[in-house]
């Protein structure tokens, strides 16, 4: 990154200053739920872009139109170098003075390679030999930072980086999402104010990326989930719920809420336990299930079912008036059908066949209404 600094003519100071300027952008733009990726991953092209930006303001070099970029690349990819401009100009049918541009765009608009060979006295070396490794103390600046953030401000800054959205962290320390985007922002802050108080910054903003520092700080400040065994432990410990809570880094009533959690699971268990041991009935019976909040007497289950036995009774009774009288009606069908015949065969009986049948039909309407009624109300 020095060298880097040196090549586009400003300070490393400079340049890493404005890396953290792009720094905090990304870290208040993240969003682990809308962009489903690494803090990190999503930072260093913010980063860079900040870098770039500052660079292309600055005005800092010579400019190269896209045409000429173009010509440089051709002339590298046939491997002219060695031609001379006229031979250049006259394979890629261009004019010698955009040869000449082109040529300088390979010298000086483009970074050289490390590997690149150079002659020395005592042979033959490379750049990046000649330039060796920077020394590197990004965790180290990180790990400061975190340490003078409150610790839950640090929790909420780990879990960020370690890729986590806000809505996942919130659980942990038993506030709102909103609670976690003020400390988001406040975080924000200090670390503008910390990052203005260093006199000297020794680590650069490596292009490459802080994945690898990030990870080591966030497995070494992870929190520690709690869990109903921690818990436990600390309470024979002789510790109050209290001081179990501030340990945590979450609120008492937070810690009673997942007691009370752990509570009811259990007592869900052992009732799924009781239920899998229970023969099943040969007749169909009714199953009381147990609540934490609502447990039912033994007495009122079988005052329940004697009710319910009660009514299955009363339903069949009604089942079978219900028989009875789909019977009498088909009777009474079959005695009207009868009827009609006669009255066919007998004209004498015409009238007499007419009343009877008048008579039927009234009967047959308020059987067909009791049914009716029997049906309602069962």
């Amino acid at each position: 990154m020095k060298n880097y600094a040196k090549s586009v003519g400003h300070d490393y100071e400079d340049i890493v200053s404005i890396g953290f300027i792009g720094l905090i952008n990304a870290f208040d733009k993240f969003d682990g739920e809308q962009y489903d990726v690494r803090f990190s991953t999503y930072a260093v092209p913010l980063i860079w872009g900040e870098i770039q930006k500052s660079l292309r303001a600055s005005g800092t070099g010579v400019r190269y139109s896209t045409g000429i970029k173009d010509i440089g690349w051709s002339i590298r990819k046939n491997e002219l170098e060695d031609l001379s401009v006229d031979e250049i100009a006259a394979q890629l049918e261009v004019s010698r003075g955009r040869v000449v541009h082109a040529q300088d765009f390979l010298k000086h608009g483009i970074p050289g390679s490390l590997d690149q060979p150079i002659r020395a006295a005592e042979g033959e070396s490379s750049i990046a030999d000649l330039i060796g490794e920077p020394d590197d103390a990004t965790g180290m600046f990180v790990q400061e930072f975190l340490d003078s953030l409150t610790e839950r401000e640090r929790m909420v800054a780990v879990g960020l980086m370690d890729g986590n959205s806000q809505t996942d962290i919130a659980p942990t320390l038993g506030v709102g999402k909103g609670q976690i985007y003020n400390m988001r922002k406040r975080i924000a802050e200090k670390y503008l104010e910390y990052s203005g108080m260093q006199e000297s910054i020794q680590s650069p903003v490596k292009e490459r990326t802080l994945e690898k520092e990030v990870k080591k700080v966030a497995k070494k400040n992870k929190p520690v989930s709690i869990t109903e065994k921690a818990v436990n432990a600390m309470k024979e410990k002789g510790m109050s719920y209290k001081a179990i809570a501030k340990e945590f880094g979450v609120t008492l009533q937070t810690l009673t809420n997942r007691r009370q959690n752990w509570e009811l699971e259990r007592v869900r268990e052992q009732h799924q336990e009781g239920k899998d041991m229970k023969k099943p009935l040969e007749k169909e019976s009714v199953t009381a299930v147990v609540t934490a909040e609502s447990s039912a007497d033994l007495s009122q289950v079988i005052t329940l079912e004697n009710e319910i036995k009660g009514l299955k009774d009363v339903v069949d009774l009604k089942d079978r008036i219900i028989h009875e009288q789909r019977n009498v009606i088909v009777q009474l069908k079959v005695e009207r059908d009868e009827l009609a015949n006669r009255s066919e065969t007998i004209g004498g009986w015409q009238e007499e066949i007419k009343d009877e049948r008048k008579l039927l039909a009234i009967l047959l309407e308020r059987e067909a209404v009791r049914i009716k009624n029997l049906l309602e109300v069962g």
